[in-house]
């Protein structure tokens, strides 16, 4: 083991009262607040990464550790120097565990850069991976800001526990400038707190309305559509989202085995079927499409445009983009292809050139983008603002596009790529996105589907198997709801002429209805029960529903013509 040995005889502990909370791993960090277990480092002149402060919680089933830095780095790989390492003295026993310091005996040295850890544990000492203790970081691009989930139930060497104790001690550690925080001798002491904290609401899979348009992004990992034993998981994933339109990556089927798939697996009952162009796939018609945005010769096909022909509802097109950008360490094409999308998209905002776009056209920008590198990439995918400071607003009312956080849809992480059996130690990270025209739509609804967090009764409901996107790629589908402003005028009226509160809501509901069109209401759960009916005889009705538990539900409100109303309510 490779550690810088601290040769000191005291000891300074920061004792702080801890805190549980319902941290989501997102790379948002707003849900870090003052109130947690913080250590601040003093300030220092060093060379390279200087470590700054870290903070601790913990929920149910997490220790949460959040670490800042005066700079950007990458947590997981060497593209700017450092060698960032935790040790955690899981049992709080220095007696235990690696000797790193005088009275600080590590079971636990994760060492980022490498994308390994020491176990160190009943005498022995082995090295283990990532997923053998549940890590899980955010951001995958570079930040000066990361979070980190440790499985508080592990197992990691199939025998014993990882946390011996209710109580631990930890410190960060820069191997390459040998900076620490705390400094030399000191040690952040926590005490897991078990105070219940608000759990995740699992994502109803299904629209909400039908009228909202759902996009959907899946890499197949090596033409899994291709595969004969993985393509049965992609049928009933694919499903259960009941996309409208959805792009596949890395594949290279062809477009009339892509429509087979579609107009089986989701018959539209149309006379051409499904529309295919490429990977993508669209419920409607692809009236044009563009690609070779870096005019690259030979012709780059990482990203493609499809003009689709929304129905007259909608009183628009909607152009999707396709992308599929370069791996892992190639950085520079990235930004190359990301400049040449930027490129592209002013162009259509402008009369002239290759492409000329009705102002106000909905864009969305899908894919696996593979951002695990600078974070400039996704800065100027969504500023449209290049490396260089060159650039223009990308929105219509020039302002940024919009990114979907798109957490799991059944646990408070965003990742949407993992695969545990690939060598090089990768933890879980979050590699497909969505962006959009925030000024012409709205997004309703956003998650990543991994049936292997889902329960048995949400598997039942959506006819999955736990292991269906487990077989069927390492990257999960990425999926959104859009309400395009300028469609559902009269649905939008009639929703807006009911109103719900509170909402949150926990021992009544107050319901209010401009007119008594509608006669019956329901509260259905994410499962299709329906929990509680009430008639509707007037235009103010109040409702107990303290005997309803917690969680997600949606309210429907149904007129004597079968019209229907339907919104979300949480109860808590």
């Amino acid at each position: 083991m490779k550690f810088f040995l601290i040769n000191i005889t005291f000891l300074f502990v920061l004792n702080v009262f801890s805190q549980s909370a319902p941290i989501t791993i997102n790379g948002e960090f707003n849900d870090w607040n003052s109130e947690l277990v913080t250590s601040t480092d003093v300030v220092e002149t060093l060379t390279g990464i200087d470590l700054l402060e870290t903070q601790i919680t913990n929920d149910n089933n997490y220790l949460y550790i959040r670490i800042k830095t005066n700079n950007e780095l990458s947590l997981t790989s060497d593209l700017i120097d450092h060698d960032l390492r935790l040790f955690i003295d899981t049992d709080n026993d220095e007696n235990t565990g690696f000797s790193i310091q005088p009275g600080f005996g590590s079971e636990l040295g994760i060492l980022f850069k490498e994308r390994f850890a020491y176990l160190n544990i009943n005498g022995g000492s082995q090295t283990i991976n990532f997923e053998n203790f549940g890590l899980r970081p955010s951001p995958t691009i570079t930040s000066n800001e990361f979070e980190i989930a440790i499985d508080r139930n592990a197992i990691p060497n199939g025998v014993d526990n990882l946390f011996g104790n209710n109580t631990i001690r930890l410190f960060w550690q820069n191997d390459a400038n040998g900076d620490r925080l705390p400094n030399t001798g000191n040690f952040v002491y926590y005490t897991f707190d078990e105070t219940p904290v608000s759990q995740y609401i699992p994502v109803e899979i299904n629209k909400e309305q039908s009228e909202f348009i759902r996009v959907c992004s899946y890499n197949t990992l090596f033409n899994g559509l291709g595969d004969a034993d993985r393509l049965p998981h992609f049928e009933k994933i694919v499903k259960a989202i009941n996309p409208d339109i959805i792009t596949f990556q890395e594949n290279s089927t062809s477009y009339i085995e892509i429509k087979n798939f579609m107009d089986t697996w989701l018959p539209l009952g149309t006379e051409n079927g499904w529309y295919v162009y490429y990977g993508i796939a669209s419920k409607w018609e692809i009236t044009n499409t563009w690609t070779n945005f870096t005019n690259e010769s030979p012709p780059n096909y990482r990203q493609t445009a499809a003009l689709v022909d929304l129905p007259e509802s909608y009183n628009t097109n909607l152009l999707f983009v396709s992308a599929h950008l370069s791996f892992g360490p190639y950085n520079a094409e990235r930004q190359q292809q990301v400049n040449g999308w930027n490129n592209f998209l002013n162009d259509a905002k402008t009369i002239g050139g290759n492409i000329d776009l009705p102002e106000n056209t909905p864009i969305v920008y899908l894919g696996d983008l593979n951002l695990v590198g600078y974070s400039q990439q996704l800065t100027s995918l969504i500023t449209g603002i290049d490396e260089n400071g060159n650039g223009n607003a990308p929105d219509w009312d020039n302002s940024d596009l919009e990114n979907t956080i798109a957490l799991q849809a059944d646990i408070p992480m965003y990742y949407s790529w993992k695969d545990d059996n690939e060598g090089n130690g990768f933890p879980p990270g979050k590699l497909d996105y969505i962006l959009y025209t925030g000024s012409v739509m709205s997004e309703q609804k956003s998650f990543v589907l991994q049936t292997e967090t889902m329960s048995n009764d949400r598997l039942a409901l959506y006819n999955l198997d736990a292991n269906d996107t487990s077989i069927a790629s390492d990257h999960f589908p990425i999926i959104a709801d859009f309400n395009i402003e300028t469609s559902l005028n009269t649905k939008n009226k009639q929703f807006n002429n009911i109103n719900i509160y509170p909402n949150p809501a926990s021992k009544v509901l107050n319901i209010n209805i401009k007119n008594l069109d509608y006669s019956k209401l329901e509260i259905i759960d994410v499962y299709g029960k329906c929990v509680l009916k009430n008639k509707i005889d007037k235009t103010n009705i109040t409702i107990n529903i303290d005997k309803i538990k917690a969680g997600i539900y949606f309210v429907k409100i149904s007129s004597n013509s079968n019209n229907q109303i339907i919104k979300k309510l949480i109860i808590k």
